[in-house]
């Protein structure tokens, strides 16, 4: 431990109290997986009753044994942030500067995949930094981030759903649909800022203090180097206090408080394409893969392409060659990809909009065009969720 190096490990077996999968980003840059191609591309977040594990289920040997990429001890946890979303929550870790002579902080921001995980995770991390002899004064600060949604703000007036997903390029992205219009961000975590020391904390419900049916660390310690130690007495055991421990970790924070004042992280979203219309789509899918995968296409002039600015709707009288512009979201879970389907689709029943009853197939690709097998077999896979919502172009567009 950074804050406690002389502290032993405390007695007893190891035990995971939540796991997630989740993507990952140290000090605001992603970690890469062993394998990406990987059936299940996601790093596992495993918070114990001793420490915190990052570990890669892509790498050879799991689950027999699972490769761990960090390991942090739960003595230097310094704050958790609550992110914008339901699915990002960053946590501060107290480390040594580059030559190993002064305490800094350094987050590690966590993208859940499935709904609820996030809140799981803060509530059980909340819970666990609390020191063994210490109380729940002792325990970290929990805040909410304040930054993102005030440069979400500057794009987006009244979102109704923001998600974490996949682009075409299998890149992380932030989308987001407003009651108009649907928007692409890059999100550049390493230029995301934690919020002041001073600012208002969050009232946490941390849960119970284990899963059930919660089990050993096993070999995930062991690749970790982790030991186990036996406690004598409170006396012989070497390291801060609790009210030690605490006053290192405002210690950390208020470093950080000094480090980044005055910056103002404007580079951390960057929108990509503009805002694109709902006016201008054509057609919305819904693919019934083993990935959840949306597909809107929007409809835009020729002269448009490569811009910034996306058509708002067909102009009386014009008759602007058009193309078609295709936004694909690989969504992390099911309940992200209902959510967009029903928040989608009401708007769309309300609109002018036909739906296609017939299935759309899993290996109809991205242009569009039904495979002669794959149109075949539509109907028998009928209850497999895939559909899709299309108009003509001769009908009226959606008034906005």
């Amino acid at each position: 431990a950074v804050l406690a190096p002389g502290a032993p490990a405390e007695e007893g077996q190891e035990r995971v109290v939540v796991c997630a999968r989740v993507d990952v980003f140290v000090c605001g840059k992603a970690l890469e997986l062993h394998q990406k191609s990987h059936h299940t591309p996601h790093f596992l977040c495993a918070v114990t009753n001793k420490g915190f594990y990052i570990m890669d289920p892509t790498a050879p040997g799991y689950p027999e044994t699972l490769k761990v990429v960090q390991h942090r001890d739960l003595r230097d946890m310094t704050r958790l942030v609550k992110g914008m979303t339901s699915q990002d929550l960053h946590v501060g870790w107290a480390a040594l500067t580059a030559w190993g002579q002064a305490l800094c902080e350094e987050f590690v921001t966590l993208i859940c995949h499935q709904d609820g995980q996030r809140n799981e995770l803060l509530g059980r991390l909340f819970a666990r930094s609390q020191p063994p002899s210490g109380g729940v004064t002792h325990r970290v600060p929990a805040q909410r981030d304040m930054q993102m949604g005030a440069l979400l703000e500057g794009f987006v007036k009244d979102p109704e759903l923001a998600t974490y997903a996949e682009s075409a390029d299998g890149r992380l992205r932030l989308f987001v649909l407003s009651d108009a219009q649907l928007f692409e961000f890059s999100v550049h975590f390493d230029y995301w800022l934690p919020p002041g020391s001073r600012q208002a904390l969050e009232e946490l419900d941390e849960g119970p203090s284990a899963m059930p049916g919660s089990r050993a660390m096993g070999s995930v310690v062991s690749a970790a180097g982790g030991r186990t130690v036996s406690r004598g007495s409170e006396s012989d055991i070497q390291g801060p206090t609790p009210d030690e421990l605490q006053a290192l970790r405002d210690r950390v924070r208020l470093r950080t408080d000094r480090d980044r004042e005055g910056a103002a992280g404007e580079g951390a979203l960057v929108c990509l394409g503009g805002a694109r219309s709902l006016s201008a789509l054509t057609k919305l899918a819904f693919y019934p893969e083993a990935r959840p995968r949306m597909e809107l296409s929007f409809a835009r002039p020729r002269a448009a392409a490569g811009t910034a600015s996306y058509w708002a709707g067909p102009q009386p009288g014009a008759a602007a060659e058009e193309e078609e512009d295709v936004v694909s979201v690989v969504f992390l879970d099911e309940v992200a990809r209902e959510a967009w389907r029903r928040q989608l689709t009401n708007s769309l029943d309300q609109n002018d909009w036909q739906r296609n009853h017939e299935p759309v197939p899993a290996e109809q690709g991205a242009g569009g065009a039904r495979a002669p097998a794959a149109a075949a077999a539509a109907t028998a896979r009928a209850g497999a969720g895939g559909s899709d919502w299309r108009r003509s172009r001769d009908e009226k567009f959606l008034s906005m």
